[in-house]
């Protein structure tokens, strides 16, 4: 198979590369970061501890984002006060 073969292969496969599926988490998420800071409802700080939740290695569990949540909720609070 040529080179030209295989990269028509590439494209056309029903099954993109890791790096492709990668970038497009990647623009998707940068998507998401962005609406979030442009929201006067999320703190850039909660914005940040996702960024960093969602970049680390490990598989985010429902009480990473609680844990999350509640302190901007609380911190929220505060302000209002």
């Amino acid at each position: 198979m040529s080179y030209a073969d295989t990269r028509v292969a590439e494209r056309y496969s029903p099954h993109p590369p890791e790096n492709a599926m990668a970038k497009v988490l990647d623009e998707i998420l940068d998507s998401f970061y962005a609406k979030l800071s442009e929201s006067d409802a999320v703190s850039e700080a909660t914005v940040e501890e996702l960024r960093t939740l969602l970049s680390s290695s490990k598989k985010p569990k429902a009480n990473d984002f609680v844990a999350i949540f509640e302190k901007a909720a609380q911190e929220a609070s505060l302000d209002s006060d």
